[in-house]
């Protein structure tokens, strides 16, 4: 009996389409990079459904399929700290990926806001920093590029408290290497930093992120508003008359508030930033943020506590290792900051207290700059360091 070809037609709609996919690695996971010591590795990319990959790394030789998806994924427990440089081999159906310059230490996941982007060249004293910095052991990972020793230029374009931290952490254990993963960005509030469903266990955040909702009424005013004001800042730029500031129904907190949780920017910044990262071990993370929640209220300020344990109980979670190692900064004095920003430190210091492995490095010695950007980030790096006790 012969088929027809519309029952040939038919039949092809139902069978499963087997997509070709390209034998790759994920970018994190490139030459020079640093891998955790002593603890499970895993590496993940891309290849044709039910191909064979092989990684080969020292004495570890794990073998996985690929599955349906056409994704892979390999793990393998790492040993010591190396400071001697070592290559990787990925292998599939005849084609290698080779990652060459490896190093074995700890790795920390650095981010937040603007003073954990603010740059080592910004710092006090931190263009001769980064013109000093000649310590190949220290290697970074900036969004958008790959890894590299932290030396001179580069260590002037990376973050200063990411800078000190590893510095002083180099020097508390010279054997072992630094990798830092800086992703942060000036002006994000936490509620950026923390997955959507996370986000939607703290009642107040599910709450404004209803009301401030795109297909709702102060949803679409702050749209409005921001184009607005988005024209006008265009304008300013290319000299043109600006016209009149933009009006806006509410304070200028009620403005932060309405940025924070209009559709799309709640877990924006984890969506692009930390959940592409998540799997990659790590020592534990460093985190400097909170001056942005401290202007959008008394009530947002209030619940920053609850965000800031929710966000690392979220992002531990992702990982799948455990209650790796988190510190946060807690803000630095700072007058201009009104009654809201002392509520935002307390939240800061009793959240890491609530939960396990944390800790925050306490600044609250440190002299009142004037400035929301104050320059003098080696204590901030050097007391995170001193808290940095790993597991591994």
């Amino acid at each position: 009996m012969r088929l027809t070809g519309i029952f040939l037609l038919t039949l092809s709609v139902f069978l499963p389409t087997i997509c070709p996919a390209e034998f790759t690695v994920n970018p994190m996971f490139s030459d020079g990079m640093v891998i955790q010591r002593n603890a499970k590795v895993s590496i993940w990319g891309t290849a044709d459904p039910g191909d064979k990959v092989k990684v080969s790394f020292g004495e570890e030789n794990p073998v996985v399929t690929t599955g349906d998806d056409g994704t892979w994924t390999a793990s393998f427990l790492s040993k010591e700290a190396s400071t001697q440089a070592a290559t990787m081999s990925i292998k599939s159906e005849g084609k290698e990926i080779v990652l060459s310059g490896i190093l074995v230490g700890d790795v920390w996941l650095c981010s937040g806001q603007s003073n954990m982007a603010f740059k080592l060249s910004r710092c006090i004293d931190g263009k001769a920093d980064a013109e000093g910095a000649m310590d190949p052991l220290i290697r970074v990972n900036n969004y958008q590029s790959s890894w590299g020793p932290c030396l001179g230029g580069t260590a002037a374009e990376t973050s200063g408290v990411a800078y000190y931290f590893a510095q002083k952490r180099r020097e508390l254990n010279p054997e072992v290497p630094v990798g830092l993963i800086v992703r942060a960005l000036s002006g994000s509030p936490i509620q950026a930093w923390t997955p959507v469903e996370a986000l939607n266990e703290v009642p107040v955040a599910q709450e404004m992120m209803t009301r401030f909702r795109a297909d709702g009424q102060e949803g679409k005013n702050w749209i409005a508003y921001s184009k607005a004001a988005d024209e006008r800042k265009r304008r300013r730029r290319k000299g043109e008359l600006p016209g009149k500031m933009p009006a806006f129904d509410g304070d200028n907190s009620t403005k932060v508030v309405a940025e924070i949780y209009y559709t799309g920017n709640p877990g924006k910044l984890w969506r692009e930033r930390v959940e592409p990262l998540a799997g990659y071990t790590l020592a534990g993370v460093i985190w400097y943020q909170g001056e942005r929640n401290s202007k959008g209220g008394e009530t947002e300020a209030g619940i920053y506590h609850d965000l800031l344990m929710t966000l690392i109980k979220s992002w531990r979670s992702a990982w799948g290792q455990g209650d790796f190692r988190f510190l946060a900064v807690q803000l630095p004095p700072y007058a201009k900051g009104g009654p809201n920003w002392e509520i935002v430190r307390q939240g800061q210091a009793a959240a890491v207290q609530e939960v396990p492995n944390a800790d925050f490095a306490d600044l609250s010695d440190l002299p009142d700059e004037g400035d929301l950007h104050p320059a003098n980030k080696r204590p901030v790096g050097e007391r995170l360091a001193d808290l940095a006790v790993t597991a591994f």
